[in-house]
């Protein structure tokens, strides 16, 4: 399998500091390309959401050119993945803990993280950044740590009430700031002409799902211009409709190796 990258940033109209992170990664291996994506949207409210965010994808980044090689060579089992980015997550948790306790402040990030490679792909999330698979329709892989996503999960407010509720951007798991930082997993069959979006919560909340897939459709985007073109134009369209956080995204879309 082969993939079509794009991945755009920008602080906003309201905030002075992009506290969001990315990391994208590509590396041949003996299974065929491999593909790396991190978003990390540091949080506003505490201190230092983007020393939280930039620690978690670099903390990836050595991940991937320093254990990724072992993995390949020995054992690509998705309880391999899984140990190690359990690992790679609460080293960080400990160290923005650790760091906030010197420095008496609070530091927190959410993280989505995909990784592809030959026919599947793994993923990890915690907080409420997002990974979205778009295969004939918009589909939501992940699922958010907050507040209203377990009232909701208990039946003690419906999706309408969550959308406009006043808690709606607390999140009860995170990197840093929470007790605990247990992401979830998990994994599937990677299918040509698939597009994955990763994205931070300023991205979707302004933009339907109907708008998602006319704009970001597998058969709409033929290259990495016009995907980045694509992410472009949909965070001018946040920020027409007054989005007041950072707004990033990562496109990726898989393609045959002949093509």
């Amino acid at each position: 399998m082969d993939f079509l990258i794009a991945a755009h940033t920008d602080v906003g109209i309201k905030k002075k500091i992009n506290q969001d992170a990315l990391l994208v990664k590509t590396a041949q291996t003996m299974y065929g390309k491999c593909c790396l994506c991190v978003i990390c949207d540091g949080m506003g409210g505490l201190d230092h959401g983007e020393k939280a965010s930039g620690a978690v994808v670099r903390a990836f980044d050595r991940w991937f050119c320093r254990q990724l090689p072992k993995v390949i060579r020995t054992d690509t089992a998705s309880s391999v993945f899984r140990n190690q980015w359990r690992a790679v997550i609460g080293d960080v948790h400990h160290r923005l803990r650790v760091y906030g306790q010197k420095y008496s402040c609070r530091l927190g990030t959410t993280a989505a993280v995909l990784f592809m490679m030959g026919s599947r792909y793994f993923a990890a999330n915690i907080g409420d950044s997002r990974i979205y698979m778009i295969r004939g329709g918009l589909h939501l892989l992940t699922k958010d740590h907050t507040f209203v996503r377990y009232e909701t999960d208990k039946g003690h407010m419906t999706d309408a009430q969550a959308r406009c509720h006043p808690k709606r951007h607390i999140l009860i798991r995170c990197i840093g700031a929470s007790e605990t930082a247990v992401p979830d997993f998990f994994e599937g069959t990677l299918s040509a002409e698939t597009v994955f979006m990763l994205c931070s919560d300023g991205f979707r909340h302004q933009i339907s799902q109907e708008e998602f897939l006319t704009h970001l459709h597998p058969e709409s985007i033929s290259s990495e211009k016009m995907m980045e073109e694509r992410l472009v134009y949909l965070t001018e369209l946040n920020k027409q409709r007054h989005e007041t956080d950072n707004i990033s995204s990562i496109l990726v879309k898989t393609v045959s190796e002949d093509v």
